[in-house]
């Protein structure tokens, strides 16, 4: 298959989102993909052509703050995440007329979660990447474990008193020991709705996303799947 990635818009609220579209002959499925935090759809753009290969139609979508999406660099919340990823499965689905599965990779992974979670109508969601607080080997991911420990139970409190203050990735994680070809190095919005506010790097949020989820749900953990993007 020769894949050629496609490009168009759509707009989520106060925000207009560029998609990268891969449409296949025959696809009787759809994936919506989002990147992790201060990444692009097409820097995974290897592992898209794949999943397209596979005889699928893909959406990837830069969400807001993103790639060539609209609004400012690092500023956004869960909730505007969540917007943005309702604006592209609707999209998807008025576009190919097929079953929508979401996808995406630590920020990403973790919206498709909650997205799938809060009873959205999609066929499932494959959330690669993210993490569970609750274990103890999730401290790992920081930069200083020991500091992110002691900054935990004050995180909810310094996003109120600083909702806008740019914290680079490189303060709360290592980039050098999880390089990322074509990485950002925006700052997330530090954010206060019980939902976001562990959302201040990807590894924040696994434990309210987990335990978010409810009901009649199947979920199946793969271990040791690499990062697409990583050297």
């Amino acid at each position: 298959m020769g894949a050629r990635f496609q490009s168009d818009t759509v707009a989520s609220v106060g925000a207009q989102l560029h998609l990268d579209l891969l449409a296949c002959d025959g696809a009787r499925a759809c994936v919506v993909f989002m990147p992790g935090t201060n990444a692009y759809a097409l820097l995974y753009g290897e592992f898209l052509v794949a999943l397209a290969e596979q005889g699928v139609h893909v959406v990837g979508f830069d969400p807001r703050g993103h790639g060539r999406s609209s609004g400012a660099r690092g500023s956004y919340t869960l909730e505007e995440l969540l917007s943005d990823m309702d604006a592209v499965v609707h999209f998807a689905r008025e576009r190919f007329g097929v079953p929508v599965f979401v996808a995406g990779s630590s920020q990403g992974g973790i919206t498709a979660l909650y997205y799938a979670a809060s009873g959205a109508t999609v066929s499932g969601a494959i959330c690669h990447n993210i993490a569970d607080l609750s274990q103890p080997e999730s401290a790992r991911l920081m930069r200083s474990p020991r500091l992110g420990r002691l900054l935990r139970p004050h995180m909810a409190r310094l996003a109120r008193l600083f909702p806008e203050l740019p914290v680079p990735m490189s303060a709360y994680l290592d980039l050098r020991a999880e390089p990322v070809r074509g990485a950002g190095t925006g700052s997330p919005r530090a954010v206060d709705r019980p939902a976001d506010r562990a959302l201040r790097a990807p590894a924040y949020a696994g434990v309210a996303v987990v335990r978010a989820v409810s009901g009649p749900h199947r979920a199946r953990a793969v271990p040791r799947v690499g990062a697409a993007g990583r050297r």
